[in-house]
């Protein structure tokens, strides 16, 4: 699995069991097509992120 070094987008809790997609070029929830990406349950939420992240390059081994 690849993981970017420094991931644009995070899932944060953000009241009881309420969680958003956090933008941290921004720092405030992230917006996509005009919806705010919050009151998510945890694993839409970390999903939503994982998607949004571009992925790091494969290292090739020789």
């Amino acid at each position: 699995m690849r993981f970017p070094i420094n991931p644009r987008y995070t899932a944060r809790q953000v009241q009881g069991d309420r969680w958003s997609v956090f933008d941290m070029h921004t720092g405030k929830t992230a917006h996509l097509n005009g919806n705010v990406l919050g009151r998510l349950d945890h694993g839409s939420a970390v999903d939503i992120a994982n998607a949004l992240n571009p992925k790091a390059p494969s290292i090739s081994r020789f």
